[in-house]
């Protein structure tokens, strides 16, 4: 399955779910035929994006779209036939739409499910660096939290504090006698292995 990804540029000032929720808008706003006092316009109901998000849950979702319309990051209205239906439409200013892939960081839902999207993004990360790592012979790779949030729109802290809960239920492996070496459990790192070989 496609990673999921977020625009670290907006991130860094709104928000990782408003970022993730504003990426997925724009591209179909970018893609949408249907257009509304000449503007591009998506439509989906509440329900529907919180199944594309179930990482994320039905009021995050609701709290990322009212922040990004509050601050003219999105446009939502209503053009439906029927008083009754609650579908949302939803348009993203041309301006936004670069800025959404913008120093994008990825990360496997399954894992934002499992651990949240914190814990998805660091995985992802020490999932890039190990497979790199494999080809050259290394089965760990080192993480120093404040490096890590140079690069990504996380404190160190809190790059801590997900490392050690993702060693704690076992979906991490910090490696003995060495300060910040981590791995992944043994089926993980075999299919790592196979991708390193792939790759």
């Amino acid at each position: 399955m496609k990673p999921h990804s977020f625009s670290k540029t907006i991130a860094d000032v709104h928000g990782v779910s408003a970022a993730i929720v504003l990426k997925y808008l724009a591209y179909k706003t970018r893609k949408s035929t249907n257009i509304r006092d000449n503007k591009q316009w998506y439509f989906d109901t509440l329900t529907e994006l919180e199944k594309k998000f179930p990482y994320l849950g039905r009021s995050t979702i609701d709290d990322a779209l009212r922040e990004l319309g509050e601050k003219s990051l999105v446009e939502i209205g209503n053009f439906n036939k029927h008083a009754y239906d609650r579908t949302r439409w939803y348009h993203v200013p041309e301006q936004y739409w670069e800025a959404a892939e913008d120093h994008k960081i990825s990360f496997h839902a399954s894992d934002a499910e499992a651990h949240g999207v914190t814990a998805a993004v660091i995985m992802f990360n020490l999932e890039y660096w190990l497979k790199k790592k494999l080809k050259a012979g290394s089965e760990t790779h080192a993480i120093s939290p404040e490096k890590l949030a140079e690069h990504l729109p996380l404190k160190a802290s809190t790059i801590r504090t997900t490392l050690a809960k993702l060693v704690g239920v076992g979906a991490l492996i910090k490696v003995p006698d060495k300060k910040s070496e981590y791995a992944f459990p043994p089926s993980r790192m075999r299919v790592l292995r196979m991708k390193a070989l792939l790759s």
